[in-house]
C-alpha cells in the first residue's frame, strides 16, 4: 500500500531507521535530517554509507529551499518532544510541505493532539495539500492503541480516524 520511492526522516538521530530502511527498500532514495549536529556526527560514524543522505536541519524553523521533497516523510518519537510555543506546528507544516504523498508519525499520542493540529493546518492552507486523509495503524486488532498515524494525500485501505472524536493513540 505505501510504496514510496523516496523517504525523508524528520529527526533521524544516529540513522538506525534509515540504515534499516536502506536494507528493506534498497531502490528508495533516503534522506534524514536532525537539528542536532552531534546526532548527525554520530550517524556518520555509525553509518558511513548514509553520509550523503543526511544533514543538519531544524524543522522547527522554515525548511531550507535546498531540502528536497520526498514521497513519504516520517517521524519516530520526535515531534512529541517539541513543546516551545508553536514549534511543533512549524515542524508539522514542514513535514507536509516536504511530503508528496504521505506523512507517517509514530509518536507519544498524549503529547499533542496531532490529528486536530494537522486538520487545522489543512484548513488554514498551511499543509500545501489539496486534501488529507487521516488513518490509524494499530499494533493489532485486539488493541485500541495506535502505533502509527498515516496521513495521505489520497485515500488508502486503512482504518480512518473519525472526524467526530479526538484521536486517542
Amino acid at each position: 500500500m505505501l510504496q514510496p520511492e523516496s523517504l525523508l526522516e524528520a529527526g533521524c538521530g544516529a540513522g538506525d531507521h534509515l540504515a534499516n530502511l536502506q536494507v528493506l527498500l534498497p531502490s528508495a532514495t533516503l534522506t534524514g535530517v536532525d537539528r542536532s549536529v552531534r546526532q548527525i556526527e554520530l550517524l556518520r560514524r555509525r553509518n558511513p554509507h548514509l553520509r550523503s543522505v543526511t544533514g543538519v536541519v531544524d524543522l522547527t524553523l522554515p525548511a531550507p529551499a535546498s531540502l528536497e521533497c520526498a514521497d513519504l516523510v516520517y517521524s519516530q518519537a520526535v515531534v512529541m518532544h517539541i513543546h516551545t510555543g508553536n514549534s511543533h506546528l512549524v515542524a508539522l507544516s514542514n513535514m507536509f510541505r516536504l511530503a508528496r504523498k504521505q506523512v507517517v508519525m509514530i509518536e507519544n499520542w498524549n503529547s499533542h493532539d496531532y490529528v486536530a493540529d494537522i486538520r487545522k493546518l489543512q484548513e488554514l492552507g498551511i499543509t500545501g495539500w489539496s486534501s488529507i486523509y487521516c488513518y490509524v495503524r494499530r499494533k493489532s486488532r485486539e488493541t485500541e492503541k495506535a502505533s502509527a498515524l498515516v496521513v495521505s494525500l489520497t485515500p488508502l485501505q486503512l482504518e480512518e480516524v473519525p472526524h467526530d472524536r479526538p484521536f486517542l493513540g
